[in-house]
This record gives C-alpha cells, structure tokens and sequence, in this order.
C-alpha cells in the first residue's frame, strides 16, 4: 500500500467521522496545510535566529509553506487534476497569487498576537490556521480547475 493510499484511507475516514460534511479533497488538503505549518514555524525560526525580526521571518516561512504546499498538493490532493510542464510553473504562480491575501491576513494575524504574547511559535501557529479554508477554495477553483 503507498503513502499516498494511506493518506487517502485517513480523509476518507476522517469524512466519515465528520458524516461526510468534509470532503476528502478538504482533509487532504488540511493535511498538507498541517505539513506547511511545520515548515512554517522551522524556517521562521530559523531566520528569527539569524535576524531576529517576527514580520521578516514569518514571510519567509510562509513563503516556504506555500512552496512546499504547492507541490504536496500537486501530488496527493488533486492528483487527478495533476498539473505538469509549463501548467506545473503557471500553477505555482497562481498558488501563490491565491494564497497571498491568506499569507497577508496570516502574517497579520500572526503579528498582532506576538506583539501580545512575544511568543512566536504560538502566533505563527495562529496566523498559519487563518489561511487554510480561504486558500483550499480559491487553489480548487483557480489552480486545479476541473477540466
């Protein structure tokens, strides 16, 4: 059994628990976003140890979770809808020009809460979570659109 059956044997019984008010699409997705959130906070770290400024570090880790979740996406969420070739490059763009305004509500959100709580782990978590139903809708319209 593949990786990638497993994931789609844990949406599908995901969707069931949740009596199918989810997709499956969404719940992979969710699980991808989950892995972007990782790759969020490690490069965000990491830039906060060598700059030690919140709003450039969270930029630059969300940049990399958009990356990284463009790619993951590509493969396990909308496998079927697979882009390749030049469609491959126009979809990233796309993804990043969709997921922006997510990415600036995330590093919004994100900021306001650090300028409490000074603890960025938490406020990168936050900021992370506000993007993910604006940004699976838009990418399954815009990006991976139905053919």
């Amino acid at each position: 059994m593949s990786f990638l059956t497993i994931l789609e044997l844990i949406g599908l019984v995901l969707s069931q628990i949740l009596k199918g008010r989810v997709s499956i699409r969404f719940i992979l997705f969710c699980m991808v976003g989950l892995s972007g959130i990782f790759v969020q906070l490690l490069i965000t770290g990491l830039v906060m140890l060598l700059i030690n400024q919140f709003p450039t570090s969270q930029t630059f880790g969300i940049i990399a979770a958009m990356t990284s979740n463009y790619f993951l996406n590509n493969i396990i969420t909308f496998q079927e809808r697979r882009l390749k070739s030049l469609d491959l490059i126009r979809g990233l763009f796309s993804f990043y020009l969709i997921c922006s305004l997510g990415a600036f509500t995330n590093i919004a959100i994100a900021t306001y809460i650090f300028s409490f709580s000074s603890n960025w782990l938490i406020s990168s978590f936050i900021g992370a979570c506000f993007g993910a139903v604006w940004n699976f809708t838009l990418s399954s319209i815009f990006t991976w659109k139905s053919k």
